[in-house]
């Protein structure tokens, strides 16, 4: 996998300062360092134009997260032999659980893709 080429967070939501402006909507990793300016023509913004400059302020975090639990499912995968003594664990030597396992990697990956720019 390629390493990410975005400006690392948090990344932060924040008002426009213009006079008349309020209602868009600035996502920045730093003060005065843009990543994307949201525009929306007039004061009666929808809760989906902020909930969008939410969860794209969120990126970076959901990138780390996606990160972290892709190495644990792989993890866990590559080392399910060791449940195999009968503790709480047996669903690692389950055939539909490892399946679905497999899947989930799939779909990280996929995403993981995604936001570097692979597909």
């Amino acid at each position: 996998m390629s390493e990410s080429k975005f400006t690392s967070g948090p990344w932060n939501v924040t008002e426009d300062e213009e006079p008349d402006m309020e209602w868009n909507r600035h996502v920045e990793s730093a003060p005065n360092k843009r990543i994307c300016f949201m525009a929306h023509d007039g004061p009666n913004r929808s809760l989906e134009f902020e909930a969008n400059a939410y969860l794209i302020a969120a990126a970076p975090t959901m990138f780390d997260a996606l990160l972290n639990t892709r190495e644990f499912v792989a993890d866990e995968l590559d080392n399910r032999d060791y449940c195999a003594g009968g503790d709480a664990r047996d669903y690692f030597n389950d055939a539909k659980y490892v399946n679905d396992a497999k899947c989930t990697l799939a779909l990280i990956d996929a995403a993981l893709a995604k936001a570097r720019g692979e597909n």
